[in-house]
C-alpha cells in the first residue's frame, strides 16, 4: 500500500479468514519498464501456520518498478467468498534509500530487550540480548527515533509488571540520552553504557 517494499521484501497477503487456494491464472505480475510490460513469474503458497495468509515469491530487482494485478475470484476463503479485482504500482527501493543505527552496549550483566521507537513511542522493532555487544537497526525509513532498553530480569522475553500482592517492582526500563535522527544512506553509530539510567523527559 506504501508504493514499495525494502530490499529483501517479501509481498504477503492477509485476510481474516482462511484463504482457498489462489487462482493463479487470474494473477499477473509485470516490470514495467518506459514502453513494455513485462510478465514476471511468481508463485503464492498458503502459509503453513497461518491459513489467513499468502506468501508471494518473485524474483524482484531493486529500483525498478512493478506492476501487480489481480482479477475478481483471483483469492478467496474456505467460506465460499471472492475477491475483487486489484491492481498495485510498486517499487523495490535499493539499500541507499535507508539508514541504520548501530549500538554498541555495554555494562550490563543478564537479558535485556532493546526497542527502537518512533518519534510518538510506536514500536518499530526490538532485539533481545543476553550479554553487551553491537546490535543493528537496518534499512531504518528517514526520521526521528527513541531506543530504550527493559532490563529482563526474569528473561521472559518481555517487559514484565509490577506486582503489589507479590512485592514485584516491574522491570526497570531506560532510554538513550538523545534522539536518533535517520538520514538516507547514513548509518548512526553510539555507545551505550546502559548500566546509567536515563528516563525520558
Amino acid at each position: 500500500s506504501a508504493g514499495y517494499l525494502k530490499p529483501g521484501q517479501q509481498i504477503v497477503f492477509n485476510s481474516q479468514t482462511p484463504f482457498r487456494k489462489p487462482d493463479t491464472s487470474r494473477i499477473r505480475l509485470y516490470e514495467l519498464d518506459d514502453t513494455n510490460r513485462i510478465r514476471i513469474p511468481f508463485s503464492l503458497t498458503i502459509d503453513t501456520s497461518n491459513s489467513c495468509m499468502i506468501r508471494m515469491t518473485a524474483s524482484l530487482v531493486r529500483n525498478k518498478n512493478y506492476l501487480f494485478i489481480a482479477d475478481s475470484a483471483s483469492f478467496g476463503n474456505i467460506y465460499g467468498e471472492q475477491s475483487d479485482s486489484t491492481g498495485n504500482k510498486f517499487t523495490v527501493k535499493s539499500e541507499e534509500s535507508y539508514g541504520k543505527l548501530v549500538l554498541n552496549i555495554s555494562n550490563h550483566e543478564g537479558p535485556r530487550i532493546i526497542q527502537l521507537l518512533t518519534e510518538g513511542e510506536k514500536l518499530v522493532t526490538d532485539i533481545k540480548m543476553d550479554k553487551d555487544g553491537k546490535v543493528e537497526f537496518p534499512l531504518l525509513e528517514r526520521g526521528n527515533y527513541r531506543v530504550r532498553v527493559i532490563y529482563d530480569f526474569n528473561g521472559d522475553g518481555k517487559w514484565t509488571t509490577g506486582n503489589f500482592l507479590a512485592g514485584r517492582q516491574p522491570e526497570p526500563v531506560s532510554y538513550l540520552p538523545v534522539e536518533v535522527d535517520i538520514k538516507e544512506n547514513w548509518v548512526r553509530d553510539y555507545n551505550w553504557d546502559i548500566s546509567e539510567k536515563n528516563f525520558k523527559k
